[in-house]
This record gives structure tokens, sequence and C-alpha cells, in this order.
């Protein structure tokens, strides 16, 4: 119902500008045509939009109930394990040094029938600079092992490392405090892998170059009337994004995308002439009877779709605790599914449609791109500009004068989840 009313509200605009006797042009029902393809694109681009917000609510709403729930678990774990073998060994570790260090200084005392510095210091005015005879304490603990201490705790624990009694740095102990889980901030082992979707609005256009083996087939008119009215049009593309991190800094990306490219034509011209054509080449030009000129009038979207496989090699760099950039760069596989528009033709200006023309359907692009991304324990939200280029020509060169190598540059909006993290 929605496109039945769009075309009544055009023909009656269009109905109120033009005399009663007067006839449709085959240009006007053209014109319908690209209104409602237009709308039709804005419309999936939006449910596009829609789909990729959904999906990262949903996917930070899962991971976040998981890490809870993980977390809630390993709460309960160590609280069953003090419960059945008493206090912590790494609490007992450093209360035994407390007490071994207040046993030595007491030792140290009666031996030497001296009283302490503090004592020492108001008696005499002197300064005594006393080097500890016990030995530091080293603690044995694992790497994964989640401690629980107070605050008091945790603050003798690093007066003792700080005046060497024990080994082992504070900041790489887990402690536990209130189900919140403080770990490593730096890990030896960053492999991980991730899965997401990608969706990027971008504007695309293309390159242009004369084959020189038909070179000489090329009208005369055709940079005027046909090179000069194709513009950059916009274009979508969405696949699955899936990232392979082989450690805290290079990684590898691909995954499966439905890719665009897109070129905006404006074809308004009249044909006068026809080429005369000897050995391959045009010698002449003979002029047509008024009778028989042709009016071209085109307006609208070329659009080739492609199913795009990504090889990227990437780098991050770390910029704070949630935030990071990623650069990355590679080649594409891009093989051609469909055309759909109409081409003016460079030896005689008429319109062909692309289903009749030849074309490469294995392709091959370059491309570029950094950006920012958001980092949590288990999602990713990346902002990625990106450029991309084809590196062959997209129609063949057996039958065609002009070369085409299309290209776009657009933003990556980017949502993946972490499978795993070892």
């Amino acid at each position: 119902m929605d496109n039945l009313k769009q075309i009544d509200s055009i023909l009656k605009k269009a109905a109120a500008d033009v005399p009663a006797n007067a006839m449709a042009d085959a240009s006007d029902w053209n014109a319908i045509e690209q209104r409602l393809k237009y709308r039709k694109n804005r419309i999936i681009g939006m449910w596009f939009f829609l789909a990729l917000s959904i999906f990262t609510a949903v996917s930070y709403t899962i991971t976040r109930q998981k890490d809870y729930s993980d977390t809630l678990q390993n709460s309960n774990s160590s609280q069953k394990v003090t419960s059945i073998h008493g206090n912590d060994p790494l609490k007992e570790q450093i209360e035994t040094s407390e007490k071994l260090i207040d046993i030595n200084r007491e030792k140290e005392d009666i031996s030497t029938g001296k009283k302490d510095d503090v004592e020492s210091k108001i008696e005499t005015g002197k300064k005594i600079n006393k080097k500890p005879e016990y030995k530091p304490v080293k603690l044995n603990i694992l790497d994964d092992q989640k401690s629980t201490f107070t605050s008091l705790q945790r603050v003798k624990m690093c007066q003792l490392y700080a005046h060497k009694k024990i080994k082992i740095k504070p900041e790489l102990i887990f402690y536990q405090n209130n189900l919140k889980v403080s770990k490593q901030t730096h890990s030896k082992n960053h492999k991980n892998w991730e899965y997401g979707i990608a969706f990027t609005p971008a504007i695309t256009h293309k390159y242009l170059k004369e084959n020189k083996a038909l070179s000489g087939l090329i009208n005369r008119n055709f940079k005027q009337f046909i090179e000069s009215k194709e513009d950059a049009a916009y274009t979508t593309s969405l696949g699955l994004d899936l990232v392979y991190h082989f450690n805290s800094k290079l990684f590898f990306s691909s995954g499966v995308y439905s890719t665009q490219r897109s070129e905006q034509i404006n074809y308004n011209y009249t044909i006068t002439e026809f080429p005369i054509v000897t050995n391959g080449k045009i010698t002449d030009y003979a002029p047509l009877n008024p009778l028989a000129y042709e009016n071209i009038t085109f307006t609208g979207s070329n659009l080739y779709h492609f199913i795009e496989i990504p090889l990227n090699i990437g780098y991050r760099q770390s910029i704070s605790t949630n935030f990071e950039i990623r650069t990355q760069f590679g080649l594409s596989l891009m093989s051609l599914t469909k055309r759909e528009g109409k081409k003016g033709n460079f030896l005689n200006l008429k319109l062909d449609d692309l289903t009749n023309l030849t074309f490469n359907n294995q392709n091959i692009a370059t491309s570029i791109k950094t950006g920012l991304y958001y980092n949590k324990p288990r999602l990713v939200i990346g902002l990625e500009p990106n450029y991309a280029v084809n590196l062959n020509a997209l129609n063949d060169k057996k039958t065609n004068a002009i070369l085409s190598r299309p290209y776009s540059y657009g933003i990556n909006i980017i949502t993946n989840v972490k499978l795993n993290k070892k």
C-alpha cells in the first residue's frame, strides 16, 4: 500500500504542472521508478542499522550476565575452600611473616640490651640505621589464584613488599572484594577469537582508463554525453566479521560480506549522428535524419553486487583501559553476483542494459582501514574509516573500450563478541 500511495502522490503532483492533453514520456516513468528505488534503499539501510543496534544490545547483555555468573561462582568456590581448609594460605603466610618480623625484632632488642629505635632517638638524639637480619618470606601463589583481603591487609602487604619482607608484588595478586575481581592488566597470552556484525555505509566511485586495443572505437561525444554524467553514489555493505588475535598487538581478520559498488547516472542527450567504422576504428561520422534522432534520458543508479571475503593483517595499540586503535591492511576476493541498471554505449551512445554487457565475475580488491575501538572483556565496538579499490578492471577488456576500477570510502560500524580469552 505504501508503494501505491507513493505512486499516487507522484502522479498527482506531476499532473498539476502538465496540460490535460499532454502525454506521459518514458522519462516520467523512469523518474517514478528511481524515486521508489531510492525510498526502498533508505528503508533497507534503516533496517540494517536497527538490526545492528539490537545485536549489540543483546550481545552486551548476554556477556555481562555471563561475567556476573562466573564471578559469583568463583566467589562461592573461594568461600568453600576457606571454610574447609581454614584461612586463606596467602593470608596465613603474610601473618606468619609479620609475626616472624616482630619475634626477630624482640630477640634483637633482648640480645643487644637496646631499646627500640624511637626511645633510642629520644634519649641519645642520634640517628640509628640498622639493617634487619630476618629473611624475606616468598609467597607461593598461582597466577589464577583469587585471594580475599581487607583494605588493612592489602596495606600491610604493600608495606612488607616496600621493606623487602616479601618478594611477590602486590599488584600481581588477584584479590576479590564485593564480588569484583581485580586482575592483571597485562596478560602474557592474548590469543582469542572475535565474531560479530559489520555494517558499512560508503561512497563509491570509479577510476576510468581507455583500453588501448579498442580506443579507436570511442565516440567523440562519449565524454561529454556519458562519462561526465556518471558520478559517485551511496552504497552499503553488511556481513559477518571474524577476528583472531595472535597476541596483544597482531591480529588477523576475515569474514563474509555482501558488498555493493555503484554509480549515479544522469543521462540527457540526443543522438544526431552515427559513427562510420573502418578496420576497427571510427573514421567519420554521418548525420541522422531529424526524424531518426534519438533522445536518451535516464536518471538512476547502476548497482553491482558482490560477495566479498577479506583477508587482512592488523595491528592494535591500546590508548586507555577501554579504548584502542586498530589498523588493518589486506586483500579481498570479490565475486560479482548481480548487476542492475543501464549504461551508455561507448560507440553508438545508445543505452545498454547491464545484464547484456560482459564483466569480470572474479575480482581482487585491496583495502586499508584504521579506527577507534571500545574494548570490554566480552564485547568490542569499533568505528573504522576505510578505503578500498579494485586492482583489476570490472568490465571485460575484450569487449569494452573504457575500463573501470571501482573504489569506495566509508566507515565500518563493527560490533564483535569475544568467544574466549586464554
